[in-house]
C-alpha cells in the first residue's frame, strides 16, 4: 500500500475514491496494527514528505488512540498499551523529532498528535522522557519559535484531556514554570498565546499551588500582565484565564478583586469588543458560582462553604459599566452573531439572580431615562435592561414597576426599528415567564392584541420571539389548567389560529419559527380549561389533517420529519387534555393509522415524539389500546431495538410501561419479544448508559402486569438485575454519582414491582434474597445516596417484610434499618408514609429460622 496516495485518497469528495482507501487504512488498523502504525508514524515524521500528507497521517495517528465513547476509547486505548514495546519506543521518538519539525504545520500536528499519546501513557509512566522533553523544548535558545509554540500547545492539550488526580505536584510545579515562562512579557506573541492556552488548560491541576500564596501570586501576576499584550487574541485568552480561575478558585478571589475589577471594567469599556466579552465573562463566572452558594445556603450555613458577596460588592460600580455595553448593539437588523451588547445583558441577568432586589435602583433610572427616546440604541437598550431584571427581584418590588412599563413595552411592538420590536416582544416574553402575577387583568387584551400583531410581524426575529411570549403567558396559568375557565379561554380560539398560520409563514425556517410556533400551541392545550374543550378537539383535528399532508410532502426528508415531530407532539397534548369519551372510535383509529404511519418514515426525531404520542393514546384509552397493539407492535421492537438513537429507544421502554398499566394480562402474547428486546438492550456495548435504568425499572410494571405468569422470566431477570447492582460508586464525578443512584433506584424499583408481582410466587425470589438483602445494605449506606435511592429503599424494605414476613426479620433488625427510617421521616411527605407503612410491617414481624439458602 501506497501509505501517502491511500491517504490523499481517503480524504476525496468522490466516494468511488474515498471508500476503498478508507476501507484499506481500516483494515491495515485491524489486521496490522503495529506496523501500520509504526509506518504512519515514519510519514509523519519524515521531513520532505508533502505538507499534506504528513498533517493526514498525523490526524488518522491521532485518531488511534483517540474515541467520544467510552468504551471505544477503553479498546483503543487498550491497543496502543499492548503494542511492540521497540515499536512504541520508536514510534514516540518520530513524535518527539516531529514537533521540533521547520514545517510548521508538522509541528502543529504533532502537539496534537504527542497530547493524545501522552494523555495515555503519562499516568503510567510509560513516556518518562516526553516531559521533561517538552519543557526543554520551550526553555532551549537553539529550538524554533514554532516549536517552542508546539511544545506548549501539546502541554495544553495534554492538560485538556488528562485527569489533574493522575498527575504528583512536582509535574504540576514543572509544568506551571515552563507555561510561566512561555508567558513572559519579553516572549514573542505567538509563544504567549500559545502559553495563555496551555495556562488556561493547565488550572485544573494547579488546586495544591494555589493554596500556597507565592505560587498564586506568580500564577495571578503572569495571567493579568497577558491581559495587557499587544496582541488581541492574546488578552482574549488571558480573560477567559481569569474567569476559569473565578470558576475553580472563587474562595482566592478577594485579595485580587480590586486589580482584576480594574482590569476587566477597562478592557469593557476601552478594549476591543471581544476582549470586553471575555471580560464581561468573568463577572458573569462569578454570578453563576454565587447563585449556586446561595441555592446551597438557602437551608441555612454549611460547613466549608464560602459567600463572598462579591457580586454585591461590585454591584454599584459595575452595573453603569454594563449598561453602557447594552448601547453597543450591532447596526444591522439581522445581525445575531453573539456580541458584548448581549454578553452584558445576560450578566446583567445573572447579576439579578445573584442581588435580587438590590438590582432594581441601579437599572430603573436607565430604563426610565431611555425606553421612550427618540434615538433606537438608547431605548432597545432601555427595554433590554429591563427584560434582564426580571428573574431575581420579588414580585413586591417590581409589580408597580411591570404595570408602569407594560403599555410602552406594547407600544414599542410595533417601533418602526425592528430590533426594539424584537426586545420588546423578548421582554414581554420575560415579563410573562417571570413576574406574570404583575399583569393587571385589565392590561390582558391590549397585550395579546400586541402580541397578535407581533405574530405577522415581516421580521421572523419578531415573530419568534412573539411566539416565546405567548408560550409563556400560556405557561403562566398551569395552576388553572384544570378549572373550567381561565385566562386564555379569553383569547385562546383566535390565539391558537394565529399560531397555527404562522407555522406556515414563508420564512418558518428563520429564527425556528416554526418550532417556537407550535411549543406555544402545544403550551396553550396544556394549560386550556375545560370551557376549551372544543378548541382542543378542533386543533387536534387540524394537526391530524397537516400530518396525513406530510406523506405526500415532496420536501427535504429532514424537514418532513421535523414537520411530523412537531405535529405528533401537538395530537400528543391534545389526545392528554380531553377525555376519553371525547375520543370518538373512528378519530382514535385515525389518530393510530397517522402514527403508525410515521413509523414506517426513517426519522428519529418524528419516531421519538410519535412514541410519545402513543403513550398519551395509552394513558386515554386504558384496555381499549388493545385493539391497536398487534398492528402497534413491530414500531414497538423496532423502537427498542434502535441503539442508535438511544432517545427513541427510552421514549419504546416508556411506552412498554404505559402498555403494561393499560392491558395487564392482556399483554402477554407480545412479552416474550419485549422482554428479549430489553434483555438485548442491557447487554448492547452500544447502548447509551442513561437507557439503562429505564430498562431496569420498566421490569417492574412488567411484572405487575403479568403477576404470577412474569414467573416464567423471573430468574433471567433477577440474575440480570444481580449484575447490575454490583456497580459501586467510587467517584467524585457528580455526573457519574448521579448516574449510578439513578441506577440503583431503577433497580430498587424493579425488585420492588417484582415482589409486589410476584406476591402469589415468592419462593421463586427467595434463592436471590441475599443477594437483594446486600444490595440494600450498600445503598443505604452509601454516603453519595440520593433521596430517591433512600425513598426506594424503604419502599423495598417494606415490600420485602411484607411479602417474606418472619424470614425478614433478622435483616430488618439490622442497625442500619432504623437509621434509614429516622432519616427517611425527615423527607419530603411521601417518604414520611413510606416510612410508616415500612415501620408497621416491622413492629409485626417475628422471629424466624428459616433460611433463605
Amino acid at each position: 500500500m501506497d501509505l501517502s496516495s491511500t491517504l490523499q485518497n481517503a480524504r476525496s469528495p468522490n466516494p468511488a475514491i474515498r471508500n476503498p482507501a478508507e476501507q484499506q487504512l481500516t483494515q491495515a488498523s485491524e489486521q496490522q496494527y503495529d506496523q501500520f502504525i509504526l509506518a504512519l508514524c515514519v510519514e509523519f515524521a519524515t521531513e520532505g514528505k508533502p505538507e499534506s500528507s504528513r498533517q493526514l497521517a498525523g490526524l488518522y495517528l491521532k485518531n488511534l488512540v483517540v474515541a467520544q465513547d467510552e468504551t471505544i476509547q477503553q479498546d483503543k486505548t487498550s491497543k496502543w498499551l499492548n503494542c511492540d514495546g521497540a515499536i512504541k519506543q520508536q514510534i514516540r521518538t518520530g513524535f518527539l523529532q516531529a514537533i521540533l519539525s521547520p514545517v510548521q504545520v508538522a509541528s502543529h500536528t504533532a502537539a496534537q498528535v504527542i497530547a493524545a499519546f501522552g494523555a495515555i501513557d503519562i499516568p503510567g509512566g510509560h513516556w518518562p522522557d516526553l516531559l521533561p522533553t517538552l519543557f526543554q523544548n520551550v526553555s532551549s535558545a537553539e529550538v524554533s519559535l514554532s516549536s517552542k509554540v508546539a511544545s506548549l500547545e501539546a502541554l495544553g492539550y495534554m492538560c485538556e484531556i488528562m485527569n489533574p488526580d493522575e498527575i504528583e505536584k512536582s509535574v504540576v510545579d514543572q509544568l506551571l514554570n515552563t507555561i510561566v515562562d512561555g508567558m513572559r512579557s519579553d516572549r514573542p506573541n505567538e509563544m504567549r498565546m500559545a502559553a495563555v492556552a496551555a495556562m488556561c488548560n493547565s488550572l485544573e491541576f494547579t488546586a495544591q499551588n494555589f493554596e500556597i500564596q507565592q505560587e498564586r501570586d506568580t500564577i495571578m501576576r503572569v495571567v493579568c500582565e497577558a491581559t495587557q499584550c499587544t496582541d488581541v487574541n492574546v488578552r482574549i485568552k488571558a480573560f477567559e484565564c481569569i474567569a476559569t480561575v473565578a470558576s475553580l478558585y472563587y474562595d482566592k478571589l478577594p485579595q485580587y478583586m480590586e486589580a482584576l475589577f480594574q482590569l476587566t471594567a477597562t478592557a469593557i469599556r476601552t478594549d476591543d469588543q471581544l476582549v470586553g466579552q471575555q471580560a464581561i465573562e468573568f463577572w458573569s463566572t462569578i454570578c453563576d458560582d454565587e447563585i449556586e452558594l446561595i441555592d446551597m445556603l438557602e437551608d441555612g450555613p454549611q460547613e466549608g462553604v464560602t459567600y463572598l458577596k462579591v457580586v454585591e460588592q461590585a454591584a454599584p460600580l459595575l452595573v453603569p459599566i454594563l449598561l453602557e455595553t447594552l448601547t453597543k448593539q450591532d447596526d444591522t437588523d439581522s445581525d445575531e452573531s453573539w456580541n458584548i451588547a448581549m454578553a452584558g445583558a445576560t450578566c446583567i441577568d445573572a447579576m439579578s439572580q445573584t442581588t435580587k432586589d438590590q438590582i432594581v435602583p441601579l437599572v430603573l433610572p436607565f430604563v426610565q431615562q431611555n425606553i421612550e427616546s427618540a434615538e433606537w440604541r438608547l431605548k432597545e437598550a432601555a427595554i433590554m435592561a429591563f427584560g434582564s431584571i426580571m428573574n431575581g427581584p420579588s414580585q413586591q418590588t417590581l409589580t408597580p414597576i411591570v404595570a408602569a412599563a407594560l403599555p410602552v413595552l406594547i407600544k414599542c411592538l410595533a417601533d418602526s426599528k425592528s430590533i426594539v420590536r424584537d426586545t420588546s416582544a423578548w421582554t414581554i416574553g420575560r415579563v410573562c415567564e417571570f413576574q406574570a402575577m404583575a399583569i393587571a387583568p385589565e392590561m390582558l387584551p391590549s397585550l395579546v392584541a400586541g402580541l397578535s400583531g407581533a405574530l405577522d410581524d415581516p421580521s421572523s426575529r419578531v415573530a419568534s420571539q412573539a411566539c416565546f411570549a405567548v408560550h409563556n403567558l400560556a405557561a403562566a396559568c398551569a395552576a388553572e389548567a384544570d378549572s373550567a375557565s381561565n385566562v386564555l379561554s379569553n383569547f385562546m380560539p383566535q390565539m391558537m389560529t394565529k399560531l397555527l398560520t404562522v407555522t406556515n409563514r414563508e420564512d418558518w425556517e428563520s429564527d425556528n419559527l416554526r418550532s417556537t410556533a407550535y411549543e406555544a400551541a402545544n403550551m396553550m392545550v396544556t394549560n386550556s380549561a375545560l370551557d376549551m374543550k372544543q378548541i382542543v378537539l378542533q386543533v387536534l383535528g387540524e394537526a391530524l389533517k397537516r400530518l396525513e399532508e406530510t406523506f405526500a410532502m415532496t420536501a427535504d426528508p429532514q424537514e418532513r420529519m421535523n414537520l411530523q415531530s412537531l405535529l405528533c407532539g401537538l395530537i400528543g397534548v391534545c389526545v392528554q387534555k380531553v377525555s376519553a369519551s371525547d375520543i370518538s372510535e373512528a378519530m382514535s383509529d385515525r389518530i393510530m393509522q397517522l402514527i403508525l404511519q410515521v413509523f414506517t418514515v426513517k426519522g428519529a426525531v418524528a419516531h421519538e415524539d410519535a412514541f410519545m404520542a402513543v403513550g398519551y393514546m395509552i394513558d386515554k384509552l386504558g384496555s381499549n389500546f388493545s385493539r391497536y397493539v398487534e398492528f402497534f407492535h413491530s414500531a414497538l421492537l423496532s423502537g427498542l431495538k434502535n441503539v442508535e438513537e438511544y432517545q427513541v429507544c427510552t421514549v419504546a421502554v416508556g411506552v412498554v410501561g404505559d402498555l403494561c398499566r393499560a392491558l395487564g394480562k392482556k399483554l402477554i402474547p407480545l412479552c416474550d419479544d419485549i422482554v428479549r428486546s430489553l434483555l438485548d438492550l442491557l447487554q448492547s456495548p452500544a447502548l447509551n448508559r442513561s437507557v439503562k435504568p429505564h430498562v431496569l425499572s420498566v421490569f417492574a410494571d412488567i411484572a405487575m402486569a403479568l403477576e404470577t405468569d412474569f414467573v416464567r422470566y423471573a430468574n433471567i431477570i433477577l440474575m440480570m438485575l444481580q449484575q447490575a447492582a454490583e456497580v459501586n460508586i467510587q467517584t467524585d464525578d457528580e455526573d457519574l454519582i448521579d448516574y449510578i443512584n439513578g441506577l440503583r433506584e431503577a433497580i430498587l424499583e424493579a425488585y420492588t414491582g417484582i415482589i409486589q408481582g410476584l406476591s402469589q410466587n415468592c419462593d421463586v425470589i427467595v434463592p436471590f434474597l441475599d443477594r437483594i438483602v446486600e444490595f440494600v445494605q450498600r445503598c443505604a449506606t452509601d454516603v453519595h445516596r440520593s433521596p430517591q435511592v433512600l425513598k426506594a429503599v424503604i419502599g423495598l424494605l417494606g415490600d420485602m417484610g411484607h411479602s417474606f414476613g418472619s424470614r425478614m426479620h433478622g435483616v430488618l433488625s439490622m442497625p442500619f434499618v432504623p437509621q434509614l427510617l429516622q432519616e427517611g421521616s425527615q423527607q419530603d411527605d411521601s417518604t414520611r408514609q413510606l416510612v410508616q407503612w415500612t415501620q408497621s410491617v416491622v413492629a409485626n414481624l417475628k422471629p424466624s429460622t428459616i433460611s433463605f439458602e
